[in-house]
């Protein structure tokens, strides 16, 4: 079971001689619930997590869904990716890793792996389109995370299944 991934952060309207880059949205947890006794079971309630969105303007990515098999496991879903603020350039800047999805919860548990997601960077030296990247959303057990963007290569959306989405950037031209 996993959960969906988080929406990477937006990055804040820039003016001259700033720039700003969002996180990436963290991949949902990952879990297995290894054998279940069947035989006194008729139904079993199955809720799929739906992926994030990213984030407007300076906003934050919104959270991916929790996944669910009954009440034996939930995968919850990734955290959505914080907005960045305008920066002013010339400075290097890392944004450290966003926070962890949560281990998976029920009642028979044999695996759960947490999901992650990744900050923004900035190179040292002259600030250029392509030395501002946006955060990298986190991979899953089954998809990986989105690229982080930059002015020549827009942020992308995890593939598979549970990846986060990468955060954005933007600088502004002198």
């Amino acid at each position: 079971v996993g959960g969906g991934g988080g929406g990477g952060g937006a990055a804040a309207n820039t003016t001259s001689g700033t720039f700003s880059f969002g996180y990436g949205g963290s991949s949902g947890c990952y879990g297995d619930s290894g054998m279940i006794d069947a035989s006194s079971i008729t139904t079993v309630a199955v809720t799929v997590g739906s992926a994030g969105t990213g984030g407007v303007g300076a906003g934050n990515g919104t959270s991916g869904g929790n996944s669910s098999f009954g009440s034996f496991i939930t995968a919850q879903g990734g955290p959505g990716g914080n907005g960045g603020a305008s920066t002013t350039a010339g400075t290097a800047v890392y944004i450290s890793n966003p926070a962890n999805t949560g281990s998976c919860t029920g009642t028979n548990i044999m695996l759960s792996i947490p999901g992650g997601g990744f900050g923004g960077q900035v190179s040292l030296g002259n600030i250029t389109y392509t030395q501002i990247k946006g955060g990298e959303g986190g991979s899953s057990m089954m998809g990986f995370g989105g690229n982080g963007g930059n002015a020549s290569v827009p942020a992308r959306s995890g593939t598979g299944y549970g990846a986060g989405g990468a955060g954005a950037s933007a600088l502004f031209a002198q």
